[in-house]
């Protein structure tokens, strides 16, 4: 009898966890998307994921962008090009991008944005 309780309580808290995280992530929390860039409007900038539907995000003056990885070259928003794969790191509520990575395929070398 022990044996099936403690198996029980096992499932409840991992359904129970496993909710929360949805929910998190449905919030934007801890969020990250993939994808391309399909268009860059100002401060904002739409991204079409490799799943899903596209999401537009904002930017602000705290948004770093970098070509190929965190350490990489310096860039602003109005340098990312539409059809650049990029990785985008949202704020907790996820409607702003708090950091953006251009891809190898994205371009951090000239002539390789194709």
């Amino acid at each position: 009898m022990r044996t099936w309780s403690v198996l029980v309580a096992v499932m409840v808290l991992a359904l129970s966890t496993s909710l929360v995280m949805a929910q998190e992530a449905k919030k934007g929390k801890g969020n990250r998307i993939l994808g391309k860039v399909t268009k860059v409007d100002g401060a904002n900038i739409t991204v079409k994921p490799n799943t899903g539907d596209e999401k537009t995000f904002a930017t602000d003056d705290k948004t770093t962008v970098n070509a190929g990885s965190h350490e990489g070259e310096k860039k602003a928003v109005s340098d990312l090009k539409e059809g650049e794969t990029v990785a985008v790191m949202l704020s907790e509520d996820g409607k702003t991008a708090t950091a953006i990575v251009i891809g190898p395929t994205g371009g951090g070398k000239k002539g390789k944005n194709k």
